[in-house]
């Protein structure tokens, strides 16, 4: 792999890997604060609404995605990916925002 592509990647998929993690850490964030102040049904409420908006951006990348009607196969695995992705954010975020508050 030349250095060029090498640095086409990490421009490509650093802000990818940042969006991920800050939607994890806001998560943790909210229900640590939900969760510490006994604020269950904001948590509940404020954790929802991110998913949701988190979700909305997934399907607008999905959607953009190159070619995306005459290439269903890849727009169809970014969505599996994305919802995977969402899944595992959304439950690492309430553990450690469970963990931080206990």
């Amino acid at each position: 792999m030349s250095n060029m592509n090498r640095r086409a990647g990490l421009a490509y998929h650093t802000p990818t890997g940042l969006f991920w993690v800050a939607l994890t850490g806001l998560y943790a964030v909210i229900t640590w604060w939900g969760v510490a102040r006994a604020h269950m049904a904001v948590t509940a409420t404020a954790d929802t609404v991110l998913f949701i908006g988190a979700g909305l951006c997934c399907f607008v990348a999905v959607m953009d995605a190159e070619d995306a009607w005459s290439n269903f196969r890849r727009q169809k695995r970014l969505a599996v990916i994305c919802g995977m992705l969402l899944g595992v954010s959304l439950a690492a975020g309430l553990v450690l925002g469970w963990w931080a508050a206990a």
